[in-house]
């Protein structure tokens, strides 16, 4: 039981890991601003992105609530 135990903790620290890389790689692509204009073509893309995302919203209230079941989860277990 113990070592299902660490293997899932490694398993999810690889998952975490890879998934912090590749945030890392599209932060690194993203902000190459070398001046105001770049960076005001930056801001004005990213809000046309998300006014674009035709996915259902999720209340705030929601993805706290689900934020907070991983912690205790990740916290009691």
């Amino acid at each position: 039981m113990l070592e299902v135990t660490r293997m899932k903790k490694r398993d999810m620290f690889t998952e975490l890991s890879e998934g912090l890389d590749a945030l890392k790689r599209e932060r690194e692509d993203k902000i190459t601003l070398r001046s105001d204009v770049d960076l005001d073509a930056f801001f004005h893309a990213k809000v046309q992105e998300a006014l674009s995302d035709t996915r259902p919203t999720v209340p705030h209230s929601q993805v706290m609530d689900d934020v907070q079941e991983l912690i205790d989860k990740k916290r009691y277990a």
